[in-house]
């Protein structure tokens, strides 16, 4: 068996979909089993049996930064996927395996098709719910949601979907998505992340009533991620003794806000989660948009109970280890957040079975998962 990973991302290195991809060419590695990559970059640990865009990889990171910070209609996935197709057919080589698998971290019908030709079977990768899911909440909830989807965009991964042999989904909730938009259930393996956080069974011995609660949120702090519905269930005085740690980056769209609900807002930049998690007591994470939230993960690997959204894709179990809420539910979302400070055991007794519930998703169960898949569709 041989496979190949074509993805638009840094192999192996934390923070993005490359980590991902270092774990399983570790579970390859470590079985011997022939595997070769294509990608934007790589960490020093994976630039064996990898061919990459050296310095030409840093230049989606510009056109996003264009898209955040100057034009936000405008489309730099375009021109991002154009880029890595054309570094892709320049550099691929073909293996003389009969029994050979693609794991592709991208759309593109172009590679898809030409990979198909040669005898290989697609797997594609989805990293978030897909673009049909962004029209849907936006005819539901108005344009003003922080989301802004492209017809392109959407054209191109239904046009995936169709051509790929297989595809992995990262939570139930992309699982879903997929199937309202027409995707076969047989086609699709719901495979959730897992965490590189070692579990850490937390010590309570806080005093919240006089302390106060230290609520966090970790992402890019944005519309999307669901911070301005963070800040609406926040600005209210029954919150005067407590801290919302909002750590990431800071998106435009978002100063205003902050600065309008600025009482106990804590604004770090990025941190270390494992280290910061420690100090905090509740992870809130409204998002509108997710794949499956690895910052859930982490944060429930620190024995933290979760507010979540169904669209974050966790593993969160609702009144056991914390709690779903509505997306756009500001009202809700508060009273959540009040539940841990009605009732502070909630903090511990939740916070002790997130701690449980995460121990069963690793890292090697994820990568052994997809191996075994890779097998299956040779077989």
């Amino acid at each position: 068996m041989y496979i190949v990973n074509v993805i638009n991302s840094f192999v192996g290195k934390k923070g993005n979909i490359g980590a991902r991809c270092g774990h399983i060419i570790d579970n390859l590695n470590k079985a011997n089993i022939d595997n070769f990559s294509y990608s934007r970059g790589a960490v020093s640990a994976y630039v064996k049996n990898n061919i990459n865009m050296s310095l030409s990889g840093h230049i989606p990171r510009l056109l996003n930064a264009y898209r955040i910070y100057l034009n936000s209609g405008y489309n730099h996935r375009k021109h991002d996927i154009y880029l890595f197709e054309r570094f892709f057919f320049r550099n691929f080589v073909d293996s003389d395996n009969k029994h050979k698998v693609a794991h592709l971290w991208e759309f593109s019908p172009n590679i898809i098709s030409f990979l198909k030709q040669k005898g290989y079977k697609i797997v594609l990768d989805i990293p978030i719910a897909p673009t049909a899911t962004s029209f849907d909440i936006i005819s539901r909830a108005g344009e003003d949601v922080g989301i802004l989807p492209f017809r392109y965009n959407d054209k191109l991964e239904r046009r995936c979907y169709e051509m790929s042999d297989h595809i992995i989904s990262p939570s139930n909730f992309v699982t879903e998505e997929l199937l309202q938009i027409g995707v076969k259930k047989s086609k699709i393996s719901t495979i959730y992340f897992g965490t590189n956080t070692n579990p850490i069974k937390k010590k309570y011995s806080k005093k919240y009533s006089s302390e106060g609660i230290d609520y966090c949120f970790a992402g890019n702090i944005n519309k999307r991620k669901g911070v301005n519905i963070l800040l609406e269930a926040w600005n209210s005085d029954v919150f005067k003794n407590d801290r919302l740690h909002l750590c990431g980056r800071l998106y435009p769209e978002i100063k205003q806000l902050i600065s309008n609900s600025r009482r106990g807002v804590i604004l770090p930049g990025f941190v270390n989660t494992v280290e910061y998690f420690k100090k905090c007591d509740v992870y809130v994470f409204p998002s509108l948009l997710e794949g499956s939230s690895k910052s859930v993960y982490e944060a429930m690997s620190m024995s933290l109970p979760c507010i979540v959204t169904p669209n974050s894709g966790s593993i969160v179990q609702d009144e056991v280890d914390g709690f779903i809420v509505d997306v756009l539910d500001s009202e809700k979302l508060r009273s959540k957040m009040l539940s841990f400070k009605n009732n502070e055991r909630l903090i511990k007794s939740m916070g002790l079975m997130a701690f449980e519930n995460v121990r069963n998703y690793s890292w090697e169960r994820y990568s052994n998962s997809v191996v075994s898949l890779y097998s299956r569709l040779i077989n």
